[in-house]
């Protein structure tokens, strides 16, 4: 999973210049949560469907870093966003409320 992850963190400078609609991280479990955070900070501003789903955000301490990566997007319009089977729990929402209000 982190071979995956740092091999699309390497070819960032090709797709994040394209202009995406959705992008989407699922179903890995990935031991560098930094790496994870650097891609999700890299996708492009086009992207406004993000899936970061059953990937242990909460479980492998990812969140916060990809929590700060989708705080530091411009806000250009509404961002929809996946975050399920991440084993997030009540306390987690409060770092999403930048994102919705």
């Amino acid at each position: 999973a982190d071979l995956a992850v740092q091999s699309l963190w390497a070819g960032r400078d090709t797709w994040s210049a394209w202009s995406l609609r959705s992008f989407g991280v699922c179903e890995l479990t990935c031991q560098n949560s930094a790496s994870l955070a650097g891609l999700v900070g890299a996708v492009p501003d086009s992207a406004n469907t993000i899936r970061l789903a059953r990937l242990g955000l909460a479980a492998n301490g990812a969140f916060e870093g990809c929590l700060q990566a989708l705080r530091q997007r411009p806000r250009g319009g509404p961002i929809l966003l996946d975050l399920s089977g991440n084993g997030l729990r009540d306390e987690h929402a409060f770092g999403l409320v930048p994102l919705v209000a």
